[in-house]
């Protein structure tokens, strides 16, 4: 969260060992007992978890006489920020209504972030959040930057503010997340960790990093996605109360499961097609749910929580209590008007309980309220999933059109893995009805678009469903510039052209270890072993 210096103006707290205490934060000095100080307080309470605290300071600061307007208007974004964060305190803050502009484009970057933030909890269109989202990032950029910038961050861009603005852009790098502009997230992410790693703040490096990590995970850029989450943990050990280390450890255990890295337990696929099918889904870790210290339940971050320990159970063979973990989830949305499948899709995760449980009609009504709710957010990740969830649950007449959407959609999201899980779906649907030629072809792509993503215990997946169709077990995916993500592509340009790579990692507002990783993954694809074996084709190039 940002704290407030003067108009429009952000800088950090102090040492987290210096945070006062809900109880003592009104035990203070005369000189302690500013606004600007006030806030920065309400800030700190509020990273470490305590949220009606620090809701209870920015209101002082909102009151008081001594505050200037810019403090005061400030003050009250950042409440709408924490509101967001902590909605269990106060229930969801009140977003703008579509098409009012006003506040975001003159009030500053926190009022933008806030609202871009409310819009995500309040469902609005992604393409009316995510336009503040990028507005808030621009307004914290060098002026000569345009105001409504490209989905690729200024290169330039710095952190005026210090870790206070680093805040607010995490807040609308969130949004962003949200409502699925994984580009966008992930470019301003990876530019403001090499940033932060240039100011030598390590905690600002590693949320952004978590943040950029999360982006990599949902376009199905495994292998990065776990560089970067080792690298943020590493950076700063311990911490639990931290948001971003939360988020952090609990998109690790599903990139770990993804990647064979850590063990499935309890799941064996079929040798052929079962007569209802059920999503590709991979188990995760036994030890996913381990997080060392449980978010105040009046948080997103407790909701995020309970989700991930409701996969964790149905991925045990423990359907019951993983409906009752979802349930949860969606109990508390509603209770703080938030229920929005951009938040969290309990609902999917519901519908895959009661399937697992013999309960189709449930899963069914569940699945369609959830694609209803997906079109209106008009958020194209969130949408293609539920787009297979309901293919799952309904009846078989109607379950291609669905998973075919799913796909259309996944595609135009950039969703590589969500793309590798519907096909598999499709290919199985295709062998279910007889089509044993169709579902050889889809599920020779869903084989290689899982393998593309380092999706290891997809992939596995997938190739027994190949082998049951009479296919070709695919042996290693193509393995040519085509398969390179786009950030990929560039790096491996600049190798090609002789720079190093800190020279890349200057050029692209990147880290150095990040560069490292993409070059792992380079190597990897290409199936090769050493820089000078690099080869793009022109067409690509182009």
């Amino acid at each position: 969260m940002p704290v407030l210096t003067g108009p429009g103006v952000l800088a950090g707290p102090g040492p987290l060992h210096a945070v006062p205490s809900p109880a003592a934060r009104h035990r203070r000095g005369p000189a302690d007992r500013g606004p600007d100080t006030t806030a920065a307080r309400a800030e700190a309470l509020a990273r470490s978890g305590h949220g009606g605290a620090a809701l209870d300071l920015l209101d002082e600061v909102s009151a008081d006489p001594s505050a200037t307007d810019a403090t005061a208007r400030d003050a009250r974004a950042l409440r709408t920020l924490v509101r967001g964060e902590h909605p269990g305190e106060r229930g969801a803050p009140r977003a703008p209504a579509p098409g009012d502009w006003g506040r975001a484009l003159t009030e500053g970057p926190v009022r933008a972030a806030a609202d871009a933030w409310a819009g995500v909890l309040a469902g609005l269109p992604a393409y009316e959040i995510a336009p503040r989202a990028m507005h808030a990032l621009a307004a914290l950029s060098p002026p000569s930057q345009p105001s409504l910038p490209s989905p690729q961050p200024p290169p330039s861009f710095r952190d005026p503010g210090g870790p206070g603005s680093a805040s607010v852009a995490a807040a609308a790098i969130r949004a962003l997340l949200h409502t699925d502009r994984l580009a966008a997230a992930a470019g301003w992410s990876g530019r403001l960790a090499a940033h932060a790693e240039e100011d030598g703040a390590s905690e600002r490096q590693a949320e952004f990093l978590t943040l950029l990590a999360v982006a990599e995970y949902r376009q199905g850029e495994l292998s990065a996605a776990r560089g970067h989450l080792a690298t943020a943990l590493g950076l700063v050990p311990g911490g639990d109360a931290q948001p971003w280390r939360l988020t952090a450890l609990l998109t690790r255990g599903r990139v770990l499961a993804l990647t064979g890295r850590a063990p499935a337990p309890g799941h064996t696929a079929a040798p052929a097609p079962a007569p209802a099918p059920v999503p590709v889904h991979t188990a995760l870790p036994r030890h996913a749910d381990a997080v060392p210290r449980a978010p105040s339940p009046n948080s997103l971050q407790w909701v995020d929580h309970l989700y991930f320990r409701g996969e964790t159970r149905l991925a045990r063979g423990r359907p019951a209590e993983a409906l009752m973990d979802f349930v949860r989830c969606g109990r508390a949305l509603r209770d703080w008007g938030a229920d929005r499948p951009t938040v969290t899709p309990w609902r999917s995760g519901a519908a895959r309980a009661h399937l697992a449980l013999g309960n189709r009609g449930p899963a069914l009504a569940l699945a369609l309220a959830e694609v209803r709710l997906a079109r209106e957010c008009a958020a194209p990740r969130t949408l293609g999933i539920s787009l297979r969830e309901a293919a799952v649950a309904a009846d078989p007449l109607f379950r291609m059109d669905l998973l075919q959407e799913s796909a259309r959609t996944h595609e135009t999201a950039g969703a590589r893995l969500e793309l590798a899980r519907t096909l598999a779906l499709i290919g199985r649907e295709r062998h279910r009805t007889g089509d044993r030629k169709a579902a050889r072809a889809v599920l020779s792509t869903a084989c290689e678009a899982a393998h593309a993503c380092g999706a290891v215990a997809l992939e596995k997946r997938v190739r027994q469903e190949l082998a049951a169709a009479g296919g070709r077990v695919c042996g290693k995916a193509v393995r040519d510039s085509r398969t390179l993500t786009a950030r990929q592509q560039r790096v491996a340009e600049l190798a090609v052209q002789g720079y190093g790579n800190r020279e890349i990692a200057a050029r692209l507002s990147l880290t150095e270890s990040t560069v490292e990783q993409h070059m792992t993954q380079i190597y990897r694809k290409l199936d090769i072993g050493k820089r000078s074996e690099i080869k793009i084709s022109g067409e690509t190039l182009g």
